[in-house]
């Protein structure tokens, strides 16, 4: 038994080894030293007067076991975190088996001391929400502590000189929690913060939570600056249970859902009550950050759709939230490798269908017609028939009445701006893309290459058009009804699709279940074209001004608006090789579906998400 009595005086050697401001010990590995004036061998002397019968002994392997520990946790700086394993834990623990250990008796003051160190420390970096934590902290362990007045005059003063650093309790030295559990805990490092891990992967072996918990939030990165003192310490019971209502919610990614009980509500009561509080501050930039990670996780998956519904979801809650950008690119090559796969699949399906008629036309004795098959630079099937075999089918024409507008947007990008008047002239716009039943029977008509498709697919839009192919086709639809079409130019196509609107889109500032997008539900979103007129149409009467297909429109490429005038003429210029497209398309999301968001391609460019409609001057 002497053997652990012995041991158990190793609680002493933490506090003696720093008596002498020459001799003093960093403790825990880090760059705070206990001076002299408040160093815990001090302490101890004067706080050991407290009982005559305060002993160092220890009289079973349980009690030394605890009073090693709890000097670790001292040094390691583990003073309430984390749970399970902390130097307040094993006080209280050891209080039950010997009251009258050093430890039970002035364990809570020796812990008020330590965060007294740490507060100094943080002041001296400028850090005035810990100091102000730790301060706070050190008083509910030990009210009397020593050179508390002190602590608080010199946060005081370092406030009224604006001398404070506002980064957060989170972003400031791990202390404690850089070994915790990465449960929110009202411990010293303030970590007001979540361990973000994959959805539905177990929780990290041990070894692996210390590097986790210093990473904060993998997905969330840091906090947004705030003006004012930000801090993640509470003063009420309400506050604590939000809080750490908020850090479940985000860990187990209940964000915005169930109703009455996610993440963002809690944050919402929380700015009621406590508008300074990391969360109340930052919240919504971690909720952002987190369906991110989601959005990201779910493209590696193949879900598209998933994905940009976690995409868009994070922008609502910060517009500003993090590769964005690169997100929405990712998705949208995804869905154009998805389009090219099903059009190669579809070839091969029309090409089998077609040989197996011709087959059984010849079995039969029947003559079959000349058919060729030809590869066009869309990879889609064509096949070259007679033109008899199709009706000409003339496009819908809706008119447009004379007016006026404001084009471009002041939040979008900068090809938007500057925001201009422009003066619209009456003209008539089709009411729909064109769609591949009309725009076959000009390929037939032309030799150009010919679209096939099955017959209930005849009202899809004409995909795979070029800016050349587009102004061909009126043109010749011109010489077929003797009226001169052409494409809208892009003020006219702006106005026509505003239909009277000054918001994002005709239906206000979201198109859910409004167009064919990603994310806009419905279900083609994501997927594949639409038939034309799948949609309510805009107050002029128009149909898919939003999604489907990007529409060809006259102008020539210009990066912004500089320099224009009312007029609503199109833009050309000389050798122009790139020409605007308006309006998104079925692989896109809604932000590229804006009515002021400017695409542009060059005049050969053809793809499976770009068609056009046309226009004619008058009504």
């Amino acid at each position: 038994m002497s053997g652990l009595v012995r041991s158990a005086l190793a609680s002493a050697m933490l506090l003696l080894s720093l008596t002498s401001p020459l001799s003093a010990q960093c403790v825990g590995g880090e760059e705070v030293c206990l001076e002299s004036d408040t160093s815990v061998g001090s302490v101890e002397q004067q706080l050991q007067a407290s009982s005559d019968d305060v002993t160092t002994d220890t009289y079973t392997e349980e009690q030394a076991a605890l009073v090693a520990q709890i000097t670790l946790n001292l040094k390691r700086r583990n003073l309430t975190r984390p749970r399970g394993n902390n130097a307040n834990e094993q006080i209280q623990r050891l209080k039950e088996l010997h009251p009258l250990h050093d430890y039970s008796v002035n364990g809570s003051k020796y812990i008020a001391r330590i965060m007294m160190v740490l507060g100094r420390k943080s002041l001296r970096e400028g850090n005035l929400a810990l100091a102000t934590q730790r301060l706070q902290q050190a008083i509910e362990f030990d009210p009397q502590v020593k050179r508390q007045s002190e602590l608080k005059a010199g946060i005081a003063t370092a406030e009224q000189n604006g001398s404070a650093d506002d980064t957060p309790a989170d972003e400031s030295t791990a202390d404690e929690s850089t070994v915790g559990d990465g449960k929110t805990d009202k411990g010293e490092s303030g970590n007001g913060n979540p361990v973000v891990t994959e959805p539905g992967k177990p929780d990290p072996p041990e070894a692996d939570k210390t590097a986790q918990v210093s990473r904060s939030i993998e997905a969330v990165d840091q906090p947004v600056k705030f003006s004012g003192k930000v801090t993640t310490e509470t003063f009420t019971d309400e506050q604590t249970e939000l809080v750490e209502g908020i850090t479940r919610d985000l860990e187990r990614r209940r964000l915005h859902e169930p109703l009455g009980d996610n993440a963002f509500e809690k944050i919402r009561r929380l700015k009621e009550i406590h508008p300074a509080h990391d969360y109340s501050v930052n919240g919504t930039n971690y909720i952002a950050r987190i369906l991110m990670l989601l959005g990201r996780k779910a493209l590696s998956q193949g879900d598209l759709e998933r994905a940009s519904q976690h995409m868009l979801k994070a922008i609502q809650f910060n517009p500003e939230v993090e590769r964005q950008d690169e997100l929405k690119k990712q998705i949208a090559d995804a869905a154009k490798e998805r389009a090219k796969e099903r059009a190669r699949a579809r070839e091969v399906e029309l090409a089998n269908q077609l040989n197996t008629e011709q087959n059984t036309k010849t079995a039969t004795g029947q003559s079959a017609p000349a058919v060729s098959y030809l590869q066009s630079d869309s990879t889609t099937a064509i096949l070259e028939e007679p033109s008899s075999d199709i009706e000409f089918v003339a496009p819908v024409m809706v008119a447009i009445p004379a007016g006026s507008f404001m084009m471009g947007s002041e939040s979008g990008a900068d090809d938007e701006k500057p925001v201009h008047n422009v003066v619209i002239d009456a003209f008539s716009m089709s009411k729909h893309e064109i769609t591949l039943q009309q725009y076959r029977v000009f390929a037939l008509a032309t030799g150009r290459p010919v679209p096939q498709y099955l017959p209930e697919e005849s009202t899809l839009p004409a995909t795979y058009v070029s800016w050349r192919d587009a102004v061909a086709y009126t043109e010749w639809l011109s010489k077929k009804t003797r009226k001169l079409f052409r494409l809208p130019t892009e003020s006219e196509w702006e106005y026509a699709a505003r239909a009277g609107t000054t918001t994002d889109f005709f239906t206000g500032e979201t198109l859910v279940n409004a167009a064919n997008c990603v994310g806009c539900g419905g279900q083609w979103a994501g997927q594949s074209l639409a038939p034309v007129g799948s949609f309510d149409p805009n107050e002029f009467g128009l149909y898919d001004t939003h999604g489907n297909v990007w529409e060809w429109v006259q102008d020539c490429w210009t990066d912004n608006y500089s320099g224009r005038t009312e007029s609503s003429a199109a833009v050309e210029q000389e050798g122009c090789e790139r020409h605007v497209l308006r309006g998104g398309a079925w692989y896109n999301d809604s932000s590229y579906a804006r009515v002021s968001y400017r695409g542009n391609e060059r005049v050969f460019f053809r793809d499976g998400g770009v068609g056009f409609r046309v226009v004619y001057e008058g009504l």
